[in-house]
C-alpha cells in the first residue's frame, strides 16, 4: 500500500460514528474516527499501531464502504503528511502571557470546547484523557498548564510545525475579559 495514500469517511462511514450504526465497535470504529481525510496511511499505521494489523483493518474498513480513498483530484492529497517525530523546541508558546486576541463574544466554555475539538483533529481518541482535562479546568489559571501540556503531546506526536499551530489556535481563540 502507498504510505502517502489518504482516506476520508464515506457517508456510511460519517453515520456510523454519528449514530453508532452499522455494528461497528472496539478498534475498527477508534480507527474509523482516525480517517480524516488529511492523514496519510503511514500517519494512521502509526497512530494506530496498537490495533493489531491496521493495514488490513483499512481493507476492511474500505471494502465495507466505511472509508473511500481521497483522490488527487478532490485536492485533499497535494503532499504526504508531516513527519511524526520531529525535534523538540524549547518550550511552548506562553498563553499565560499572551495578549487575548478573541473577540469579545467568545466565552472561556469556546475556548475549551474549540481546543478539545483541535486536540480530537490532531491526536484522534488518543485525546480523550487530555480534552477531559480541559473540560475539567474553572479558570484561565487552571487551563493554562492543562493546554501547554497537551501542546507537548501534540508536539511528541505530530511534530514541532502542528504543535505551533495548535498552540496558535488556541491563543487566537481565547476570551477577551
Amino acid at each position: 500500500m502507498d504510505p502517502h495514500l489518504v482516506y476520508r469517511k464515506s457517508v456510511k462511514g460519517s453515520e456510523a460514528i454519528n449514530a453508532r450504526l452499522h455494528g461497528l465497535v472496539g478498534r475498527s470504529r477508534s480507527l474509523l474516527i482516525l480517517v480524516d481525510g488529511k492523514r496519510g496511511l503511514a500517519e494512521l499505521l502509526t497512530l494506530a499501531s496498537g490495533f493489531g494489523d491496521v493495514a488490513q483493518m483499512l481493507v476492511e474498513l474500505a471494502r465495507s464502504g466505511f472509508i473511500e480513498p481521497v483522490s488527487a483530484a478532490d485536492g485533499a492529497l497535494l503532499q504526504p503528511p508531516p513527519a511524526a517525530h520531529t525535534p523538540v523546541a524549547a518550550s511552548p508558546p506562553s498563553l499565560a502571557s499572551a495578549p487575548l486576541q478573541g473577540a469579545s463574544t467568545i466565552t472561556f466554555a469556546q475556548t475549551k470546547a474549540f481546543t478539545c475539538h483541535r486536540l480530537i483533529e490532531l491526536l484522534g481518541p488518543t485525546a480523550d484523557s487530555l480534552c477531559l482535562k480541559v473540560e475539567a479546568t474553572r479558570s484561565m489559571a487552571d487551563f493554562v498548564p492543562v493546554v501547554q501540556g497537551a501542546y507537548a503531546v501534540v508536539r511528541e506526536v505530530r511534530g514541532q510545525g502542528e504543535a505551533d499551530r495548535f498552540g496558535a489556535a488556541v491563543e487566537a481563540y481565547l476570551p477577551n475579559t
